[in-house]
């Protein structure tokens, strides 16, 4: 019976039938080689632009094909999406030979190397539950206690008549410091009911101590914000101070006042001085501000060296008003006004004394000149003037008796 040639040209070029044999054997054959030019073809696809099948979701399988030699080959991958198809074996009479020749060697597959675990929530996960999970695998639980006490050693356990007491006494002094009867008045303020309770409970009274040290530090800060920092007569930042170091001279807040009251003067009287308010006006001068400096913190470097930045202005002002000529005019603007408030601040300072012995003989030549031009009036004026920059001079007060017995 003659078979039947197929129609592909592709397929009927390359098939070539010999003998009489059997129509099954022959279609076998034939149908054989066409699903290995087809899986062949798929392969190449695969290999070259896998994501087809990537998009297809077809194969599930992990062998690469490879159409330059015909051969298959094993490759692990890591998603299943992208993995080739399988490669589509068929055995015949005629075909087994030349099916082992193509069959690829098998690949020996690599231990896969271990992967740390991946939380993927599922669907009725909340995220909560989903990032408390990764959490825990991130971090593994510590056993710790949930509240730490920073303290010395741990409160002693009372007996029941002092616990009783001790309760008693807390609510006391929490009622007196919501009174602000703190340290007053004596026998019913919260600090003498910080004492009692210190001899019973030491570790229990310290939040009592806290409280009062803590509303009297915010006084100060709003006294400080007012610019009342020191002042006697009313109540002020340092009165606060006062109050917390006779009660807790060792507490940080105690400290912490005391150096913002301090730096509070220190920038006052840095803007006193950029302002020219040196010696004037009255109680708001950069020498009051040292004054206040030098109350609290004597020692201080920064008191003293308030004290020479305000000598060091003044000398210069007066060398300015001298160059002016301006000796004892115009009225507190005059470099005799001038030295003399520097003697007042900084007695017997050579560059002040030196600075009034300047302008004493300047006078004196004056008065001199106009004494010998016979003008006594006119000498006896520049004697006055002398006079009252310095008093004692021997030199103007001998001219003096001179020129008044010309004016006789």
């Amino acid at each position: 019976m003659p078979i039947k040639q197929p129609s592909d040209p592709f397929i009927r070029n390359r098939i070539k039938v010999v003998g009489n044999a059997h129509p099954a054997t022959k279609w076998a054959t034939i149908i054989g080689i066409v699903v290995i030019v087809g899986s062949l073809g798929a392969g190449a696809i695969g290999y070259f632009s896998p994501e087809t099948f990537q998009k297809m979701n077809l194969f599930g399988g992990t062998t690469t094909a490879d159409n330059s030699n015909n051969t298959t080959k094993s490759t692990p991958t890591t998603a299943p999406d992208s993995a080739f198809p399988p490669q589509v074996t068929t055995e015949g009479p005629e075909t087994s030979a030349k099916a082992s020749q193509e069959t690829a060697a098998p690949v020996v597959q690599p231990e896969p190397v271990p992967q740390p675990p991946i939380v993927t929530p599922s669907v009725s996960q909340t995220p909560t539950e989903s990032a408390n999970r990764v959490t825990a695998l991130a971090n593994p639980p510590v056993t710790s206690p949930k509240v730490v006490l920073k303290q010395a050693e741990p409160a002693p356990e009372l007996d029941a008549h002092n616990s009783k007491k001790v309760k008693r006494l807390l609510a006391e002094a929490e009622d007196q410091i919501a009174k602000l009867r703190l340290t007053s008045p004596q026998g019913d303020n919260a600090y003498e009911t910080y004492q009692a309770v210190a001899k019973i409970a030491p570790l229990h009274a310290q939040p009592v101590l806290d409280s009062i040290v803590t509303w009297y530090f915010q006084q100060g800060e709003k006294y400080i914000r007012k610019g009342r920092l020191t002042q006697a007569k009313r109540r002020s930042a340092y009165g606060m101070y006062q109050k917390m170091s006779e009660i807790a001279p060792h507490h940080q807040h105690t400290q912490t006042l005391f150096n913002k009251i301090f730096d509070a003067l220190k920038q006052r009287a840095q803007w006193q001085i950029e302002n020219d308010g040196l010696i004037a006006p009255k109680d708001k001068n950069a020498y009051s501000t040292y004054q206040e400096m030098l109350t609290i913190a004597p020692d201080a470097q920064d008191t003293q060296r308030l004290f020479n930045t305000i000598i060091d202005h003044l000398l210069a002002r007066a060398k300015g008003q001298m160059a002016k000529k301006n000796y004892t005019t115009p009225n507190n603007d005059n470099a005799a006004y001038t030295y003399k408030q520097i003697l007042k601040i900084s007695e017997n300072n050579p560059e002040a004394l030196e600075g009034i012995n300047k302008i004493v003989k300047e006078y004196y030549k004056l008065a001199i000149t106009k004494r010998d031009q016979g003008r006594y009036k006119g000498s006896m004026t520049w004697i006055t003037r002398g006079l009252l920059v310095d008093p004692d001079n021997p030199e103007l007060n001998q001219l003096r008796l001179e020129v008044r017995e010309k004016l006789r």
